[in-house]
């Protein structure tokens, strides 16, 4: 049958008004697009020239503003000492949602961590012995200057898992030493292997044994406890997209009363507590992948990888 000139009339209105709708949109989604950067300052003005260097930071200038808002972050680690927080004013709803960017899940990283360099590092002195001479010349003690009581508690705590150290991508794991440790630890005893290292609770140091080449560039990463990294809470139609989410002592995301939150090409690797956890839902992971069970009512849709 075919239409009257009535119908196409209606329909050609129809297709103008969508079309009018839509540039606006994205017209608003250039204007609520900001920056972040791991080198820049919450001083600047959230450009992609001159970008802002917390998410929060990001978060603060996009309230209050209609339409889509996007949070870019530009290639690096992003080292955050405190949660993000994503609230209902930041994604009321589809027409007023926000995204959070990354330019790739493999060039942008979310992490609990605080990068120490070789200059903070001081070669172990102790009395060579029976079986030490393997390690004479391979541990160092490391302080933890300038973190809070509540990054360093899961190191203090030995009931729990924690998460390796780091050195230029070789992994250390944590060895428990005895609470009635002497001043002068036996480190033969301690370390079975290369690679391990231990907290000490009275100075807040850590003792390694490392078989990795120390060099004037190497990096020692050290996974904090920032509890969780991104708290989500009260939202509709937020996303998160293109991101790595890496060494932390407690959880990665954390999902509360949202729906329609959409997580997609992400990484999750070196978190100690939960990965992702939604309330109302099951997350699943199977062969390194993390699903989404049971939830259909609140439409939400993860799509990620976890080491």
């Amino acid at each position: 049958m075919m239409k009257t000139s009535k119908q196409l009339l209606m329909s050609g209105l129809i297709l103008f008004g969508s079309a009018v709708m839509i540039a606006a949109a994205e017209k608003r989604v250039n204007k609520n697009k900001v920056y972040v950067s791991a080198n820049g300052k919450d001083t600047y003005t959230g450009t992609f020239d001159r970008p802002f260097a917390t998410v929060n930071k990001a978060r603060e200038a996009l309230k209050g503003k209609k339409g889509f808002k996007t949070i870019i972050l530009k290639e690096g680690n992003h080292r955050i000492r405190e949660t993000i927080n994503v609230e209902n004013e930041d994604s009321p709803d589809l027409l007023n949602s926000l995204c959070i960017l990354g330019v790739g899940k493999s060039k942008v990283t979310i992490s609990g961590e605080k990068i120490f360099k070789p200059s903070d590092l001081r070669r172990v002195k102790w009395k060579s012995g029976t079986k030490r001479k393997a390690y004479r010349n391979n541990i160092y003690n490391l302080v933890l200057t300038d973190c809070s009581e509540e990054e360093l508690a899961v190191f203090k705590d030995n009931s729990r898992k924690i998460s390796d150290l780091i050195i230029d991508g070789t992994r250390l794991e944590r060895v428990i030493a005895p609470d009635s440790a002497t001043k002068v630890i036996d480190f033969a005893k301690l370390f079975t292997d290369y690679n391990q290292y231990v907290f000490d609770k009275s100075t807040n140091k850590i003792f390694f044994s490392t078989d990795a080449k120390i060099h004037p560039f190497t990096k020692i990463h050290v996974p904090l406890n920032i509890s969780p990294l991104v708290k989500v809470s009260d939202t509709s139609y937020f996303r998160i997209e293109n991101i790595s989410f890496k060494n932390n002592q407690s959880d990665g995301l954390i999902v509360e009363q949202s729906n329609n939150f959409k997580m997609k090409n992400c990484l999750f690797d070196n978190i100690t507590g939960q990965k992702i956890s939604i309330d109302n839902a099951e997350v699943v992971q199977e062969s390194g992948q993390l699903t989404v069970k049971e939830n259909e009512a609140d439409n939400i849709l993860v799509d990620c990888i976890v080491n």
